[in-house]
């Protein structure tokens, strides 16, 4: 009980210092803006689920050129956002 209680306080604290520290970054005047080029391929997957729901993007042609093997992604962080 006390390991899980540990454990869940490392996490909290990790989580909150990973956010906070970039809150006033991301969320300028109410608007928010994205940070690197992740923050963007990700906003575009969900978009792309928004409109082809509940099917999501499984190969992706901005990713892989045609003629190129597949770059498959799990699609848990998509269905999150």
């Amino acid at each position: 009980m006390r390991t899980n209680l540990i454990l869940v306080g490392i996490g909290a604290t990790t989580f909150l210092s990973r956010v906070l520290g970039q809150w006033s970054e991301v969320f300028v005047n109410g608007s928010v803006i994205f940070r690197g080029q992740d923050s963007w391929y990700h906003m575009r997957l969900v978009q792309v689920l928004i409109h082809n729901y509940p099917n999501y993007l499984h190969n992706d042609f901005f990713v892989n050129p045609m003629g190129q093997p597949p770059v498959g992604y799990p699609p848990l962080l998509t269905y999150l956002i």
